[in-house]
């Protein structure tokens, strides 16, 4: 993931957490990912360069953004 002015998030997932948010994502959509907690990115699971990491909660929704604007790549 990356924010609008270029800042790199990613997030890691391990056992049950993976197969429940396996089919939430897809390459090239935006969202929003409401109720996650926003940390500096842990060193030991960087597979590129990440400034911060969202950590998904029991309560984290995450809601596709359907608006008409242009993905940026």
């Amino acid at each position: 993931m990356q924010t609008v002015k270029g800042t790199k998030i990613q997030t890691t997932l391990f056992n049950k957490d993976v197969h429940a948010w396996n089919n939430s994502f897809q390459l090239n959509q935006r969202y929003y990912i409401i109720n996650g907690k926003l940390n500096g990115a842990k060193p030991n699971f960087l597979s590129m360069h990440k400034d911060l990491e969202v950590a998904f909660m029991n309560n984290t929704e995450v809601i596709e953004d359907k608006s008409q604007f242009k993905n940026v790549k």
